[in-house]
């Protein structure tokens, strides 16, 4: 949960399966693949990124991830038109 309103522009990139050359730069950096598992690298520890789940960038470069309907809960309202 989000505990305050999101009001800066944000990168996202939403985990498929892909292959990790056509990850974003900033998603090479902050995660691994071990053994078809995406693992973020986070402060407190590794964390299990499940497939469809969104991660997202801020401009602080901060990642965080978002299942697919947290995300359109959180950024639908600042999706361009």
């Amino acid at each position: 949960m989000i505990a305050h309103p999101i009001t800066q522009p944000v990168q996202a990139w939403q985990w498929n399966g892909q292959h990790s050359a056509a990850w974003p730069f900033w998603v090479r950096t902050s995660c691994v693949l071990i053994e078809y598992e995406l693992f973020h690298d986070r402060q407190s520890g590794r964390q299990v990124v499940n497939q469809g789940e969104w991660l997202v960038r801020d401009l602080d470069g901060e990642v965080n991830f978002y299942t697919p309907e947290e995300f359109g809960r959180e950024f639908a309202a600042h999706a361009p038109s």
